[in-house]
């Protein structure tokens, strides 16, 4: 019998990164490198074609619902996957790409498989990496940004050269702050944003262990935003293109990596993500206005800057950002996060909610489904507090399978 799958609600941390083809390290640097202006050049997401076949099929909508963007929630991992292959498929202009990791695994080689194929077609591509786990992995990020329509780019990358633990040791206030975004945007006209990494684990792929991570696709308004904060980042002093990293790679290695990602791509047709190739989501994106939600919405991200030393973190991160957005709750308030430690000052505030009258809902990892101990018992000591304040507190189950209902025949 399989093992059950492991089920966590996870916006952020990971494993090893991509690209382990290409073997080699390149001479380093200590704290980030200065970059010439010819390595790192200033670039903007691309205005949005009314000519491109996702134009085409989703303005239209956008202008019916005036004030919101369409939303439709992608809740498994085939689902997700195909959602990528066929946006990157029919992409014509650029495609963004940012992530806080990248796996050097089956699912990764397939997505950037398509990347390359559509940089192929002329589509500008641009890929933006947090550097926690591309130890590596450079030179296959090189031979990738060797072609002449994709771009690679690091945020807050480590000193090259010299150990990842030496950068913790005498530079531990630049590299501990890392970049979590995730996102995908194709031809400024739709987006995936959400809690999806790009590895095995989060599209209902490996055997042991998997994360139930939940995202939005997205059209409308939203999507321009998103390109905002891509540019926000990709253009910050922060960001570092590769080859000023490691330097240019050889010609043929670009092939190489390309044949590579072939072999990959055939492998994966035969395997369980032949679903993903073959999805009943290329009738689903014909973009049905029944398909999505329309909704107001607000963008909130942390900015690139804190990263750099002597930034006001408490001012304008994520948690500053939101706070105020939940205060405004009326009637109910809902919180899905993997790491949810309130403390003190959290219980108290919470509790402030409820005494107005405010339902208050929070969902977060079990002792079973967490992948960072530390945390949960950051969270478990607050849960008694929080159950009495009159919140209510939902725990994800190792197993999502209910085996009590499979025993009834439920």
């Amino acid at each position: 019998m399989a093992k059950p799958h492991v089920v966590q609600r996870r916006l952020a941390l990971g494993g090893l990164a991509l690209l382990a083809l290409i073997a080699g390290c390149a001479g380093g640097f200590r704290g980030r490198p200065v970059v010439s202006p010819a390595l790192k050049t200033v670039s903007s997401a691309l205005a949005p074609d009314p000519d491109t076949h996702l134009a085409r099929n989703m303005m239209p909508l956008a202008k019916a619902h005036p004030g919101c963007s369409g939303f439709y929630l992608l809740r498994n991992g085939i689902e997700a996957l195909a959602a990528r292959l066929l946006l990157a498929e029919r992409a014509e202009r650029s495609i963004d790409v940012q992530y806080y990791l990248l796996h050097a695994d089956l699912t990764g080689y397939v997505l950037v498989e398509q990347l390359l194929k559509a940089a192929d077609r002329g589509v500008r591509v641009r890929v933006l990496l947090d550097d926690i786990t591309t130890k590596g992995h450079d030179p296959g990020l090189a031979a990738l940004d060797a072609h002449a329509n994709i771009e690679v780019r690091i945020f807050n990358p480590f000193a090259r050269g010299v150990g990842r633990w030496w950068s913790f040791l005498t530079d531990f206030g630049r590299v501990n702050h890392r970049m979590h975004n995730k996102s995908m945007t194709f031809d400024n006209q739709a987006t995936l944003v959400g809690g999806r990494n790009i590895g095995d684990e989060y599209f209902d792929a490996k055997a042991d262990a998997n994360y139930n991570d939940l995202e939005f696709f997205a059209v409308g308004p939203v999507v321009q935003e998103v390109s905002q904060e891509f540019d926000t980042y990709w253009n910050s002093a922060v960001v570092v293109p590769i080859p000023a990293l490691v330097g240019s790679p050889p010609p043929q290695d670009l092939e190489r990596l390309r044949a590579f990602l072939t072999a990959r791509g055939d492998e994966a047709r035969r395997s369980t993500y032949k679903a993903a190739f073959e999805s009943s989501l290329y009738e689903l994106f014909a973009f049905q206005e029944g398909d999505l939600q329309w909704a107001p919405w607000t963008l909130v991200f942390d900015p690139p800057e804190k990263a750099e030393p002597g930034f006001a973190r408490h001012a304008e991160q994520v948690n500053a950002q939101l706070r105020p957005i939940a205060e405004s709750a009326q009637t109910e308030l809902v919180m899905v996060s993997p790491y949810f430690v309130p403390r003190d000052r959290g219980v108290e505030w919470v509790r402030t909610l409820r005494q107005r009258g405010v339902r208050v809902v929070i969902v977060t990892n079990s002792l079973s489904s967490t992948d960072v101990l530390p945390v949960h018992a950051g969270y478990a000591r607050s849960r008694k507090a929080l159950l009495k304040a009159g919140v209510e507190l939902w725990e994800i189950r190792e197993d999502p399978i209910r085996r009590d209902r499979q025993q009834r025949g439920l």
